[in-house]
């Protein structure tokens, strides 16, 4: 595992990853870049075959993943489990904020049971977010709403 935290630098690496394993609207490089300020530090987790995890390191010691893993459904969770076990037992940070897809999420309860090193929250909260046809017109909009 290599990580990278020059990630302007890194564009070009970054974003061959994106582009071939990227499965969630989080996965772009400019939105991962922009989610740096002065209390967070974008890292980019690289493994092999161009696979990798993008993630957010805040000065309280918390950890976030944006979007999934990059990388084939099937070798996701063992890049997940060598990050996790970096984050929290190589650096000794806190506390790790994931936010994936429910079925990656339903893998994820499996490795937190089977290491007893480790807790989880209950079932995430899932938002829904309406999509209304503007065609229809604002009176029969504010109707629906």
């Amino acid at each position: 595992m290599d990580i990278i935290s020059d990630i302007r630098g890194s564009k070009e690496e970054i974003s061959r990853c994106i582009g071939r394993y990227g499965s969630v609207r989080e996965h772009n490089f400019w939105f991962f870049y922009n989610q740096q300020r002065a209390y967070a530090k974008a890292f980019f987790f690289k493994f092999e075959n161009d696979f990798g995890i993008m993630a957010m390191k805040y000065n309280s010691r918390l950890w976030e993943i944006i979007g999934d893993v990059l990388a084939p459904k099937g070798k996701r969770l063992e890049f997940f489990r060598q990050f996790l076990h970096y984050a929290l037992f190589t650096k000794k940070d806190k506390k790790l904020f994931v936010c994936v897809p429910e079925t990656f999420y339903n893998d994820l309860i499996s490795i937190v049971e089977k290491s007893g090193m480790h807790r989880i929250t209950n079932s995430p909260i899932i938002y829904h977010t309406p999509v209304f046809n503007v065609k229809i017109g604002i009176k029969a909009l504010r109707e629906v709403l």
